[in-house]
């Protein structure tokens, strides 16, 4: 199902678990409300892009939690725990970070935005069943993940998202 994905590889796990905790912050800081606010001078506060940072880690782990229960393909099921292992890994993390700095996460338009999204795609997963399901779950951390890589190209390297 994940043709040449190898989690026993301990380099290629480290290089992806900081690239997800960097991707989920860019991620976070370059979506939609955020980022056409930021333009309008009217930027997240810490506490939102807090709020924001950890909806978006919980969204994937309540993802791959879901994977871990209805997938049977061993591939799927153990990119489904890596997704959970990384992702509680940047939450605790960023949690860390904010309590150090005394900062408490607070809802904004887009964490509410990610959380109706991610509702709407897990009553879609929560319907499917065997490849169907697998597909689907794969397709939308494939999906989800591009958007971190465009949010960072357009709203942290905006010359680059031009080419």
């Amino acid at each position: 199902m994940l043709k040449g994905l190898s989690m026993s590889n301990t380099g290629m796990h480290s290089r992806y678990k900081a690239i997800c905790a960097v991707a989920t912050i860019i991620f976070a800081l370059g979506l939609h409300p955020a980022r056409a606010n930021a333009q309008q001078g009217d930027a997240p506060t810490d506490p939102q892009i807090v709020g924001i940072v950890g909806i978006a880690d919980q969204i994937d782990i309540d993802y791959a939690k879901l994977a871990m229960s209805k997938a049977k393909d061993k591939q799927v099921k153990d990119f489904a725990q890596q997704m959970i292992t990384d992702h509680s890994s940047v939450q605790t993390a960023v949690n860390d970070l904010s309590a150090k700095l005394n900062v408490t996460p607070a809802d904004s338009a887009t964490s509410d935005s990610l959380k109706t999204q991610a509702q709407q795609m897990m009553q879609k997963l929560r319907g499917l069943k065997g490849k169907e399901f697998e597909e689907a779950y794969i397709d939308n951390e494939v999906a989800y993940h591009q958007a971190v890589i465009d949010a960072h190209q357009e709203g942290v390297n905006p010359e680059r998202a031009e080419r």
